[in-house]
């Protein structure tokens, strides 16, 4: 189990020091995909590791390996509690799977309700604009925003909103095309 662990801490250390270089000696399109997949890597590796400690240790404790046949063999002692790194771990793995799971529920609540049209006005004193995505997407402005713009800079505001729904901000499209989002249909540089 240490040898994994040193494998895949080496593998998340490998990634970002290959992520500095790459960022120095490759054209920046290049870089920016190839610095998301080594990021991806160098994450994956992270949890990887923090999973190999916090289940090494929850093994240990007294009463689990007993319950559990297939990993009775590993525990080599029995403990009372956890090892404060394997706390650690177990701490660390509970706030990443309550982020993932807060992200994820956000991120279907904002979704753009189908059947609406493109522009919803939501009645709000604080000044606010936002693209929601979906089929076929959504722009939300708060009335407090409406109220403080003029004409001209409403007709902005809705194209850069509308620019969002056709495609990320530059600084993210290697991000979305490295988990399979879909290609970005605008031609700006």
């Amino acid at each position: 189990m240490h040898h994994a662990v040193a494998v895949a801490l080496g593998v998340a250390a490998g990634s970002a020091a290959a992520s500095f270089l790459i960022s120095r000696r490759v054209r920046p399109e290049a870089a920016a995909r190839a610095i998301t997949m080594l990021a991806v890597l160098c994450a994956t590796s992270t949890l990887w590791s923090l999973l190999l400690v916090a289940m090494a240790n929850i093994v240990q404790l007294h009463g689990i390996a007993e319950r559990l046949s297939w990993c009775s063999n590993l525990a080599v002692e029995h403990r009372g509690r956890l090892t404060p790194i394997g706390a650690l771990a177990v701490i660390a793995v509970a706030a990443i799977v309550y982020s993932a799971v807060r992200v994820r529920s956000q991120q279907r609540r904002l979704r753009a309700p189908s059947g609406r049209g493109e522009l919803t006005i939501v009645p709000s004193a604080v000044p606010t604009a936002f693209a929601l995505p979906g089929r076929p997407g959504q722009i939300v402005v708060s009335s407090g925003m409406l109220r403080s713009l003029e004409p001209d800079e409403c007709r902005v505001l809705l194209a850069h909103e509308r620019a969002h729904l056709r495609c990320p901000p530059p600084s993210l499209r290697p991000t979305h095309s490295a988990c399979g989002w879909r290609p970005c249909r605008c031609s700006h540089r």
